[in-house]
């Protein structure tokens, strides 16, 4: 995200152009723009979501031999992984943690650059049940 904040002199046709930094990535964005006078606070909002009530479960422990044996030594270096991998996601191959990323696919794609074609086993760092993921169901339409 960019943040760009100025003072700015208002012309009489109230006109702008903003010209964005160069590194700022080319296709789709969004772009936020708040106009108040000098001097005037800017105003704080908050974002209030619904409840996650989704129903929640730890990971099961894979059928693979080899997963399985990923998976028992993630839940050993669970605590040790608390404190330096809160809340990201860890790629264990081997009983080690051979990659980090802060999403599932950030740590598995590191994880592959680093050990291609090797199976790992990638979980997120937490000592809580995680939602439980919904594979929605297509059903098919008769056309009228």
């Amino acid at each position: 995200m960019t943040v760009i904040r100025l003072k700015t002199q208002v012309p009489e046709d109230r006109r702008l152009t903003l010209a964005l930094p160069a590194d700022f990535p080319v296709g789709e964005a969004e772009v936020e723009v708040t106009a108040r006078p000098v001097g005037e606070p800017v105003r704080e909002f908050e974002v209030v979501l619904p409840p996650d009530d989704r129903p929640r479960a730890f990971p099961v422990r894979p059928a693979h031999p080899k997963l399985a044996a990923e998976h028992d030594a993630f839940e050993r270096m669970l605590p040790e992984l608390m404190t330096r991998y809160a809340c990201r996601y860890v790629a264990i191959h081997d009983g080690a943690v051979i990659a980090v990323g802060d999403s599932e696919v950030e740590a598995l794609t590191a994880a592959h650059a680093a050990r291609p074609g090797a199976l790992v086993l990638v979980r997120r760092v937490t000592d809580q049940p995680q939602p439980i993921g919904r594979i929605p169901s297509f059903r098919p339409v008769e056309a009228r």
